[in-house]
This record gives structure tokens, C-alpha cells and sequence, in this order.
């Protein structure tokens, strides 16, 4: 599981789902923390949008700032790449810098609407 905190899950939720298209049930119901946006994923992998004042409660020394890593996600071909930065911008995400080829491949970046920085890549071979 990713945690990342969020400092509003209503927006959260609009990027995230409705602009990326990822699966959830929505913000958690109060009886069951309702500070939190669960994604589950494929293979496994959960992604966790906490709510930012209450993690900084939870966690020793508070809440991560944003920006503190890069997380990639691997798209299957560059047409993927592109569409997945156009949805992150059209959904109020931030394109950074150019889409570029590089020796191992394609590649952009995006941030989301609390600064986490996202790299889209897709690899040669």
C-alpha cells in the first residue's frame, strides 16, 4: 500500500477517480475512520489518500511533504503516456516539464492536486 496525504479528499476523489479513472468506493464512512480514499489496484497494490491533518495526528514527526518522491507509473506505449498526463491535466493535475524520449524509453511527469509528483514511463523492449 502507498499512503499519501491529502489536504482535501473531496478533490482527491474527483482526480483520482474521476479524472484517472481509478476504482474506489469513495471516502470512508465515519465508522470506519472516514479520513481516508481507498484505490485498489492491480497486483495487489492499494493506494491510500489520507487526510492530511489527521495523518499528521497519526504519524511521529507528521504527514510527509509532498514532493519527497517520484511515483512512477508504467504505461503499456507512449499513446498511454500522453493520454494518462492529458487526463492527470484536464482533471486540475500539473503537467511538469516535456514528455521526452530518453535511451530507456518515453516519459512525463504530473503532479496532482497536493503536489505528489508522478512519472508516466513507458520502457523500450
Amino acid at each position: 500500500m502507498l499512503t499519501l496525504p491529502s489536504s482535501d479528499l473531496q478533490r482527491s476523489l474527483r482526480f483520482y477517480r474521476d479524472g484517472l479513472g481509478l476504482p474506489t468506493d469513495g471516502v470512508a464512512a465515519p465508522e470506519h475512520g472516514g479520513h481516508h480514499l481507498l484505490f485498489v489496484l492491480e497486483g495487489g497494490l492499494s493506494l491510500l489518500l489520507f487526510d492530511r491533518t489527521e495523518l499528521n495526528r497519526l504519524t511521529p514527526g507528521g504527514a510527509p511533504q509532498a514532493g519527497g518522491a517520484i511515483l512512477s507509473y508504467i504505461a503499456e506505449n507512449r499513446e498511454e503516456v500522453d493520454s494518462t498526463i492529458a487526463a492527470a491535466q484536464a482533471a486540475g493535475g500539473t503537467r511538469v516539464g516535456d514528455v521526452v524520449e530518453e535511451s530507456f524509453g518515453y516519459h512525463g511527469h504530473f503532479g496532482d492536486p497536493d503536489g505528489n509528483l508522478w512519472e508516466v514511463v513507458c520502457f523500450n523492449g
